[in-house]
């Protein structure tokens, strides 16, 4: 039978109901009467694709039943020496989900995979050093500072933070600023990029974040655009909660203050927006644990300040 057949016919689809753990308990059956030799690695990855506005509660609960079975899969001693299923899921979908055991089940189960300035640091120099010329000197403490002919950008940012602080601490990130660097990149006698080129580079790289954020949560958050709207009628970095909610009203005249609130918490939780910790503005991907201040100011992150067009502040604003 093919998933076509059961799509188009209801009975089949309540007969593999009502025989599903039947079904189950044959495979597995199937499985340590001929795999025992065999060491089975499965992961599942990009199930976020279907997390769709209007089917998340309906996906939740598949979502919900793949985490229990591979949890069942690892319990199961005739499973699980030869069988590991790993099942890759954003962090923000798994704390929705609503199921017995969940926090226990992070806490004892659950790898963060997470990147700071270091660690991407660290991946970017990898591919340096297999890639470099032979006549490059490289340095190893200087890691992927080494492409560059200067330590210090501005504000005597050392040159790769630089670069992280205008990304979501993710590798492409990094890699397309990288990208749009060798594209702005001009011959010169060092071979090394400037830091006129890393400047022009941030602007290609802003266009880029906005449209990775477009592609990213169209499907699942249409109204993503029209809040980066907002951010960018409001026309500085820094700006409080009555400008957000100002500009906000402008774009969703009909939305209850309660949407409003939804919306700036979706802004920051991923990201788009931060707020100062410790004197510092600091974001969700480079601070996990930051909380949302409505009573403080808050800032779009730099990585879109060019695509938005937005200046620092307005005269007689702080910063």
């Amino acid at each position: 039978m093919s998933f076509e057949d059961i799509a188009e016919n209801k009975q089949l689809q309540s007969k593999l109901r009502s025989n599903a753990f039947t079904l189950l308990g044959y495979f597995e059956k199937i499985f340590k009467d001929n795999c025992t030799g065999h060491k089975i690695l499965i992961a599942l990855d990009q199930l976020d694709e279907n997390w769709l506005e209007g089917e998340i509660e309906e996906y939740s609960k598949v979502l919900i039943n793949l985490v229990n079975v591979c949890r069942n899969i690892a319990l199961d001693s005739g499973l699980s020496k030869n069988l590991k299923v790993v099942p890759f899921l954003r962090t923000d979908i798994y704390h929705s989900l609503k199921f017995n055991d969940k926090n226990k089940l992070f806490q004892d189960s659950a790898v963060i995979i997470s990147w700071d300035s270091d660690s991407l640091d660290d991946m970017y120099f990898e591919r340096i050093k297999k890639y470099a010329p032979d006549n490059l000197e490289i340095i190893e403490t200087d890691k992927s500072a080494n492409l560059f002919g200067f330590t210090f950008a501005r504000q005597g940012t050392p040159v790769f933070k630089y670069i992280t602080r205008r990304s979501f601490f993710r590798p492409r990130d990094v890699i397309v600023y990288f990208n749009k660097i060798r594209d702005c990149h001009v011959e010169n006698t060092s071979g090394l990029y400037t830091s006129a080129e890393l400047y022009d580079a941030d602007r290609e790289a802003s266009a880029s974040v906005y449209n990775e954020l477009i592609d990213e949560w169209s499907n699942q958050f249409p109204k993503v655009g029209a809040l980066l709207t907002v951010l960018q009628t409001i026309q500085v970095e820094t700006f409080s909660y009555s400008d957000f909610s100002d500009k906000y009203d402008s774009e969703f005249p009909s939305a209850s203050d309660g949407e409003k609130r939804e919306h700036l918490a979706f802004l920051f939780d991923n990201s788009i927006i931060g707020q100062k910790k410790q004197g510092r503005w600091e974001y969700i991907s480079s601070t996990p644990n930051l909380k949302m201040n409505i009573e403080k100011d808050f800032r779009t992150h730099h990585a879109l300040k060019y695509r938005l067009h937005l200046i620092e502040s307005r005269p007689n604003q702080s910063v």
